[in-house]
């Protein structure tokens, strides 16, 4: 019976019935037989021994029976797995393993620093030095986009040029030493005295020109070592309105790494324009700042939008202690805050298989999920208003797309990720053999209290038997 139920040709099917039929099922039953007959063969014995005999053949028959069915199900679930392709992940995971964002970003704010200021350039230079990433194709890539803009500026007064824009550091200091004389000097009491005066010059400047200023001292400050009363500066220039100076705050911030910058940070993540990079900045702050982080997603009177920016952070530090944070904000129930905060703990999870989340709670809101859906299907199939139903199906399809989305990246939590999202990408495919394949490997790993509310979601139905068997469902839902 169980092998009408299994997703393979019919043909292949018919040959496995006969295959049971006419070789297992009688070559069990000879084998029986032919064991039976042997005792009637042997010398007379206490029937009551006899009978125990047959018991200890029947118990070795039945595990080793228990035994072969345990070893087919683990290989016909391979089997199943090897059907089922991954067709995407994530694509910030993609992004993360594909590209160096910092050091891209770096290249990038090198190339118009030059536009900007020469001394923005030049410490955007040092920067790619004290890394080890200034290589002859970024030297090449510099220069090109560099001659680019200057004869695209000065119209056709210049032919062609081998201006070099980028510093020969090879025929110079080598890198360490340079490195290490800039580090010496910044670090000099006159230095310091110097540089604090000039920052509180610019930092009441009011002209034209201070925003480049302020650029170059928030970019000079992350140059800085940590403990540099400078750093204190900092926070001035993260709290600026121009985001090309906020920019470089953060930037600085994230290499400092001070507590007292984090609050600051925090709050730019409002802003559209700084957004990114402030999160990227309380990223690199690491496991360290997760309690901060999760008082502010706690925080009932922080505004939502930000509440949600702040999952987004915990989710970029997969620690245990970011998705215990956003499992207990999860059980608060904010129907506002839920989409990030399941998406948040996905993408830790996809990421870091081996964290776990409380089962209790995600189990509670896969059944809060899936009852939502089924009352957005029923409310949409629901003869009563047709102007209703009309205004319902424009949302229809995107609301219920989220919430089948939502139910599986929750199931993914607490069952192999992998494994769920390879079977939820097969069923948004939608072909019969890609479902049928889907629905078997969710009918092998998941409990069944849990494939009796889901599988309704995905079989293929009629919309008007979908809908009876999510009414029927509704009346027995576990309360919660």
């Amino acid at each position: 019976r169980e092998l009408l139920y299994i997703p393979v040709s019919p043909e292949l099917k018919d040959k496995a019935k006969i295959f049971i039929d006419m070789f297992l099922n009688r070559f069990a039953k000879g084998i029986g037989a032919l064991i039976l007959l042997i005792f009637v063969f042997l010398p007379p014995d206490p029937w009551k021994s006899r009978v125990q005999i047959v018991s200890i053949i029947a118990v070795v028959f039945i595990v080793a029976w228990i035994f072969a069915n345990l070893k087919v199900s683990k290989e016909y679930t391979n089997i199943v797995k090897q059907k089922l392709e991954m067709k995407w992940d994530r694509g910030d995971k993609v992004v993360a393993e594909k590209m160096d964002v910092d050091y891209t970003k770096l290249v990038f704010d090198t190339i118009d620093s030059r536009d900007r200021s020469s001394v923005l350039y030049a410490m955007h230079i040092f920067d790619l030095i004290k890394q080890d990433k200034l290589t002859p194709e970024v030297k090449k890539l510099i220069s090109y986009k560099a001659d680019e803009r200057k004869v695209s500026s000065l119209g056709g007064l210049f032919e062609s040029g081998e201006t070099t824009l980028v510093p020969e550091t090879d025929d110079m200091l080598s890198e360490d030493v340079l490195g290490k004389e800039v580090k010496e000097i910044m670090s000099l009491d006159v230095y310091q005295e110097v540089m604090k005066e000039y920052i509180d010059k610019v930092l009441v400047d009011e002209t034209g020109d201070a925003e480049t200023s302020k650029m170059e001292v928030a970019k000079a400050i992350g140059l800085m070592e940590s403990d540099s009363p400078l750093t204190q500066k900092l926070e001035e220039l993260l709290e600026d309105e121009s985001p090309e100076v906020s920019k470089y705050a953060i930037e600085s911030a994230s290499r400092l790494k001070r507590r007292e910058h984090v609050p600051g940070l925090i709050y730019k993540l409002h802003n559209p324009l700084t957004r990114e990079d402030a999160c990227t900045a309380l990223e690199k702050y690491g496991e360290k700042i997760v309690g901060t982080l999760s008082d502010y997603l706690g925080d009932s009177d922080e505004d939502v939008a930000l509440r949600k920016e702040v999952a987004s952070v915990l989710a970029r530090i997969p620690v245990q202690d970011s998705a215990d944070f956003l499992t207990w904000e999860l059980a608060e129930d904010n129907e506002d805050m839920d989409p990030e905060l399941i998406d948040a703990l996905d993408r830790i999870r996809s990421g870091k298989p081996d964290i776990q989340v409380q089962e209790e709670i995600i189990k509670t809101k896969i059944f809060k999920e899936i009852k939502k859906y089924y009352q957005i299907l029923i409310k949409f199939y629901d003869p009563k208003s047709k102007a209703k139903k009309v205004k319902i199906s424009e949302q229809l399809s995107k609301n219920l797309a989220a919430s089948l989305m939502n139910i599986f990246k929750l199931l993914g939590l607490i069952y192999s990720h992998e494994d769920i999202f390879r079977a939820y990408q097969n069923i948004r495919t939608a072909t019969k053999d890609s479902v049928d394949y889907a629905v078997e490997l969710l009918d092998n790993i998941l409990p069944k209290e849990i494939r009796d509310v889901v599988f309704p979601l995905i079989e293929d139905l009629p919309p008007e038997e979908r809908v009876k068997r999510c009414r029927i469902i509704l009346k027995t839902f576990p309360k919660m």
